[in-house]
């Protein structure tokens, strides 16, 4: 369904204030490679590849704008005129995956913007997977590849190219939601992960219900403060005081069976959030407070 004029007006405010305005393209100096790159695109054409070019400046109202496409209406039957609205391609992507894809985008480009070396026309990529509509009604699993297109002066994103692959069909299983950072050397660059999601873990903290919060902060009040039940020392995770469920059970004067049906719902949310596998609640609980979860504990 196409965005109600309540959600158009919440979308223009988050998309402006995720991307920061930049200059005039001044990098590359020349287009020739560019524009030898996209025709070479156009003429291999793939059957499961479409194409976009968005410049994040944008419109008067600093709306990005999308001023070049190509193999939308072969991969996902829409017309490219149509194609070329940046809310109308927003709206293609799964509700359940909207969301998260523009919290992580927005800290992505403030990432980039702060990398530390000079960012180079179609080199470094953020990579993500995300569920998107075709005009039948379908979803498809697609691989979304974002590259630096055009900087400014100060090495800002002024165009970005996106590269899409159809995966396969969507079968209604939501999955860990995993970004990728790689640098013009096509070398991962886990760092620049980890401060992504440093930026958005109050979406985490968002997911998790009060009784899940009041948990966490039991851990986090144990592990600095000791724990009574477990054996002297510290955990091999992170150097704070290991912590026993019993603790928490007293802690918060609950269930052994509620505390343990609360400890796996967090562990749950949060492998699903880091896109991994957690050994115990106490891994679980240390990566959060390492992202900075404990500062959203209580404005969530």
């Amino acid at each position: 369904m196409p965005f109600s004029q309540e959600e158009m007006e919440k979308l223009t405010q988050r998309v402006k204030e995720g991307l920061p305005g930049a200059g005039a393209p001044v990098f590359p100096q020349s287009d020739a490679g560019i524009n030898a790159f996209l025709d070479k695109l156009v003429a291999v054409a793939h059957h499961d590849e479409y194409y976009v070019i968005i410049d994040l400046n944008g419109d008067e109202q600093g709306i990005p704008q999308i001023i070049w496409s190509s193999g939308i209406q072969r991969c996902l039957g829409y017309d490219e005129a149509e194609a070329r609205d940046v809310f109308f391609t927003l709206e293609l992507i799964h509700e359940q995956y909207r969301d998260q894809f523009m919290r992580f985008a927005s800290a992505a480009y403030r990432i980039l913007s702060e990398f530390d070396e000079r960012l180079e026309s179609l080199q470094q990529r953020y990579i993500i997977n995300l569920p998107v509509r075709k005009a039948n009604d379908k979803y498809v699993w697609v691989k979304q590849m974002s590259m630096p297109l055009r900087m400014d002066a100060n090495g800002r994103i002024v165009h970005q190219m996106n590269c899409y692959t159809i995966m396969s069909g969507y079968k209604g299983v939501k999955l860990p939601f995993a970004p990728r950072i790689y640098d013009k050397r096509s070398q991962r660059r886990k760092d620049l992960e980890e401060k992504l999601f440093h930026q958005v873990i109050d979406m985490l903290a968002r997911e998790l219900t009060a009784t899940e919060r009041n948990v966490l902060k039991a851990y986090i009040k144990l592990s600095r403060n000791g724990s009574p039940h477990s054996h002297p020392g510290k955990s091999k995770h992170s150097g704070t005081n290991k912590v026993v469920r019993r603790d928490i059970e007293e802690e918060l004067d609950l269930e052994a069976s509620t505390i343990r049906t609360h400890l796996t719902h967090i562990k749950e949310k949060a492998e699903n959030f880091f896109s991994g596998v957690f050994v115990d609640f106490n891994e679980v609980f240390e990566t959060m407070v390492k992202f900075g979860i404990e500062k959203h504990l209580s404005d969530t």
